[in-house]
């Protein structure tokens, strides 16, 4: 017997409560886990060296992410330009 449109959307809907609920009760035991260990985390210290290394990869990363903006810009900018060049050529 093949399952008519009702009983896919109540399977549907039985899916995300339960997928829901799943996630719900496994946030809540990551948040406990985190609380017992609150103490412990916040002990860690953390060196100026590794605060320096983000910044430099941050930086890093933003500038790379700048230049490949600039050379698409500058791709399309060009091939626009050559583009309406040739036509304005071929046409004439």
């Amino acid at each position: 017997m093949q399952a008519n449109y009702n009983d896919k959307d109540k399977q549907s809907e039985f899916e995300d409560i339960l997928y829901n609920n799943i996630g719900y009760h496994y946030i809540e035991n990551i948040n406990k886990d985190i609380e017992k260990h609150v103490e412990d985390i916040d002990s860690v210290e953390i060196p100026k060296s590794l605060d320096n290394w983000f910044l430099k990869f941050n930086q890093n990363f933003e500038s790379k992410i700048k230049k490949n903006r600039y050379k698409n810009n500058f791709k399309k900018n060009y091939f626009k330009s050559c583009g309406s060049i040739f036509s304005s050529i071929y046409i004439s």
